[in-house]
């Protein structure tokens, strides 16, 4: 896998997962389990629980959830782990952009008391951002019709994310 795909593949989950479910306490509670798991079982204490909790939120979580996909997409497609990582990711970078940009209208409006309900229907921009990866999907190169399902199956795993968890959040 080239430099530039590393580098593209990490920053499509980034911290971007734990910024925008760390809004709401219950799927902070559910990112936060893992790490904490670790931080218990091994009875971690001080700053290491820090390195802990990001070795574990940005490298251990992102290639479970990448890996798991390729390796189906790879067992029914037989393409390079390259091309597999490549499609998946491309795949989800609209949807961590628009997450991005949506954490910072979620800071700028709780920062601008008269902007608070500017925004209340984040629900339009996650359309668009599924529609933009669809179209990411459909513009790449799959080698079977199972590749490009798996594509989106990876899309809509990531979307429903943040999906539920902004819609969750609202409503409670």
């Amino acid at each position: 896998m080239s430099a530039f795909n590393k580098n593209v593949l990490q920053r499509t989950w980034d911290y971007i997962v734990y910024e925008i479910l760390s809004e709401w306490s219950v799927s902070k509670k559910i990112i936060m389990a893992i790490p904490d798991y670790i931080i218990d079982a091994f009875h971690i204490s001080g700053s290491f629980q820090g390195t802990i909790k990001t070795i574990t939120l940005f490298t251990l979580l992102p290639l479970i959830f990448y890996f798991v996909l390729a390796s189906i997409k790879k067992y029914f497609t037989h393409e390079t782990w390259e091309n597999l990582f490549t499609q998946l990711v491309l795949a989800i970078l609209p949807i961590t952009a628009s997450m991005h940009l949506l954490k910072a209208l979620l800071k700028t409006t709780s920062r601008i008391p008269y902007w608070n309900y500017a925004i209340s229907n984040p629900r339009g921009v996650q359309s668009a951002d599924l529609i933009l990866s669809f179209y990411v999907i459909r513009k790449r190169e799959h080698t079977s019709r199972l590749s490009k399902t798996i594509s989106i199956l990876a899309v809509l795993i990531y979307s429903s994310i943040f999906l539920t968890t902004l819609i969750i959040w609202r409503m409670t």
